[in-house]
């Protein structure tokens, strides 16, 4: 697992390592809850749907965070099988995984956005700067990572925003709306910090 981890450091993000990492910890914690040491020759059926059981019981994670753990298991599982740290697997890994279900996706309207523009939120300046800082998001689109570091840096002729995004690695470009160019202006260009 921990040269896994290791490779994904070298080749992708820190953020997919963590991912493993935190699916390793998962594993550890239901090994002790368990009084079982955990050994990927003795992954079988039986301990997947225990430990499907202690995802979704015990941590509470929903079907699609199941999912994404054991996917990242089942890498995992792979990996040490394709480099003969496994000499066999007792678990066909057609049905390691299981449903991924689609989650709700709430959506704000128009009309819902602009009511949060104009909220006052004058009274409480932590409030109004967190606000701001979720509109960027809304009206970029960019991801999370992304639109917390957005800066007047990232404004191009004063006409668009190009950012590198973290995620994928790749440049991105987007016009500078008059709602994002409106937040800019209410800082100065300096945005409030995170």
């Amino acid at each position: 697992f921990d040269e896994y981890i290791e490779s994904k450091r070298i080749e992708n993000t820190e953020s997919t390592a963590k991912k493993y990492e935190q699916a390793k910890n998962n594993l550890i914690e239901f090994g002790k809850k368990h009084k079982q040491q955990i050994q990927f020759e003795n992954v079988n059926m039986e301990f997947r749907n225990k430990f499907v059981k202690y995802l979704q019981n015990d941590l509470n994670y929903a079907d699609s965070t199941t999912y994404r753990k054991l996917k990242f298991i089942k890498t995992v599982l792979l990996y040490g099988f394709n480099s003969g740290y496994i000499n066999t697997l007792n678990i066909s890994l057609n049905k390691f995984l299981t449903k991924d279900r689609a989650g709700i996706h709430i959506a704000l309207s128009e009309l819902e956005l602009h009511e949060l523009e104009n909220l006052d939120l004058s009274g409480n300046k932590r409030q109004e700067q967190v606000r701001d800082r979720f509109l960027l998001g809304c009206y970029t689109g960019l991801r999370f990572s992304d639109f917390m570091r957005l800066n007047k840096n990232h404004i191009q002729d004063g006409k668009y925003i190009i950012i590198n995004q973290q995620k994928v690695k790749s440049n991105v470009t987007l016009p500078l709306t008059d709602e994002v160019k409106e937040i800019f202006q209410k800082y100065d260009y300096n945005l409030p910090k995170p």
